[in-house]
């Protein structure tokens, strides 16, 4: 939480170095990756693997400013969880796979950090096992995986659901979601197909997703729709003034920290089997 109120609230201009200073108080050493895209202008932060293949944990760092959201579920939370999975792999060295963090920049303008370092760095993704995308995770005690189905599948998916079970955790598959696509969309279109986004939800919004889920398959109009995922708690505060630490809980983030752990844990074990 004490990195959700540092970063919340600071422009982004401010927030993407911010991030980049308190990875290196933690130590861990991060490579800027600055990038021109698409009338677009930022620097990706890396955390390269210690060896190949390898696991991508991937965030955004900035927030969505045209809304004025404080940006700390959307998207601090998942910062700070992904700076607490570097910290702990930097003191777990894994067997058979290596751990890459990600923090990317301008996923509010359409995704352009990721897909700026998917174009740069395209060749190596051949060693890239999946891709674990976080995304608003202070909030709520359900494991939310978006966008799969049933028949959705792979070895990230697996140990994360395996991991979810031991720890006891509630998690669900979510095929569809009211908000756009997130940067692991652009692993998927280069070919990375365990690639997906771990979000933390509510009861209540669990019970919301499945009567959106009904209304779909019911075709409801797009307001229609929409008025269904406004109940949400979890859009309560999504891109707006409201986007604050005060509305998020330390006990979320540690949980979607555990789980993010052991699944990894998990594929390491797979992998050297």
């Amino acid at each position: 939480m004490d990195i959700v109120r540092e970063l919340e609230q600071l422009p982004n201009t401010i927030r993407k170095y911010r991030t980049s200073e308190i990875l290196n108080i933690f130590g861990i050493p991060i490579d800027w990756d600055h990038y021109i895209w698409q009338n677009g202008a930022g620097v990706n932060f890396i955390v390269h693997p210690e060896k190949k293949p390898y696991v991508i944990i991937s965030c955004h760092h900035d927030t969505c400013e045209q809304d004025s959201s404080p940006g700390a579920n959307d998207n601090a939370s998942a910062v700070a969880v992904t700076i607490d999975l570097m910290k702990r792999f930097q003191e777990k060295r894994l067997a058979n796979i290596g751990v890459m963090g990600l923090f990317f920049d301008e996923e509010e303008l359409g995704c352009k950090g990721s897909e700026a370092y998917v174009r740069r760095h395209k060749k190596e993704l051949a060693k890239v096992l999946g891709v674990y995308n976080v995304e608003m995770v202070g909030s709520g005690n359900i494991a939310a995986l978006w966008p799969l189905n049933q028949e959705s599948d792979g070895l990230l998916l697996r140990s994360l659901e395996e991991q979810a079970r031991y720890q006891a955790t509630p998690v669900i598959r979510v095929p569809h979601v009211a908000m756009r696509n997130s940067d692991h969309r652009r692993f998927l279109e280069a070919g990375v197909k365990d690639a997906f986004c771990l979000t933390m939800i509510s009861e209540v919004d669990l019970a919301v997703a499945r009567e959106y889920e009904e209304a779909r398959a019911k075709r409801k109009s797009d307001k229609d729709l929409q008025t269904i995922m406004d109940r949400a708690p979890i859009f309560r505060n999504y891109h707006k003034p409201t986007d604050k630490s005060e509305f998020l809980s330390e006990e979320s983030m540690k949980l979607a920290s555990d789980l993010l752990y052991g699944a990894i844990l998990r594929v390491d074990e797979n992998r050297g089997k």
